[in-house]
């Protein structure tokens, strides 16, 4: 009769929390069909943020509408969102996942033309092993 030994399994590199990331960042005033965007720079290779807190903030009377994206303005990119544009908060407790390379995009929608959106967030930053 033959025994199976166990083998060995290959090294498997992980996520691991390595620092915190204060994101900031500002559009240029919106079109005149009131469309405000910030494209903030992708995900650096080798690391993953987690985003805990997020701050909106959009100048001017109207009550636009925010949506964050990863990557481009489409329903399967779609992050997150609010309909009280002007100023809201949000907290995502397991923290909101945007993986390697991803740029994410937020863009306000219904606002005054030349009014300026404002993000801020606080992410998580993991790197891999």
């Amino acid at each position: 009769m033959t025994f199976p030994l166990p083998t060995s399994i290959a090294s498997v590199s992980q996520w691991t929390f390595t620092d915190w990331r204060d994101i900031k960042a500002t559009s240029a005033g919106a079109d005149p069909f009131g469309v405000a965007t910030i494209t903030l720079d992708p995900v650096p290779d080798g690391e993953q943020w987690l985003l805990d807190r997020a701050v909106i903030q959009c100048t001017g009377a109207l009550n636009g509408h925010m949506r964050m994206y990863a990557n481009s303005f489409t329903a399967l990119e779609l992050l997150d969102g609010t309909d009280t544009g002007r100023f809201d908060v949000a907290e995502w407790p397991s923290g909101l996942l945007v993986r390697t390379a991803a740029a994410l995009v937020i863009q306000w929608t219904g606002c005054d033309a030349g009014a300026v959106g404002r993000f801020r967030a606080q992410a998580r930053v993991f790197r891999r092993d």
